[in-house]
């Protein structure tokens, strides 16, 4: 798990969506799930803007991320 991580030029829609596929097989929490996102995004500014908010649902975290992934990355 913890080796999946963005690349550089590969889009964040497509990282996202793998990495919560391959957390909801493992069946994480949504707090584990985010954790495990999070970690493995290219931006390290990006994820800890994103750690430091509350979110509730998958849709709520990628809408965020997308918000400020132009000004972090």
């Amino acid at each position: 798990m913890t080796q999946r991580i963005q690349g550089k030029r590969e889009s964040l829609n497509s990282y996202f969506h793998e990495k919560v596929r391959m957390c909801e097989e493992l069946k994480f929490s949504f707090c584990e799930l985010k954790r495990e996102i999070l970690i493995g995004v290219w931006s390290r500014t990006l994820c800890e803007a994103m750690m430091a908010k509350q979110h509730f649902t998958t849709d709520h975290l990628l809408h965020d991320m997308h918000s400020l992934s132009t000004l972090y990355t």
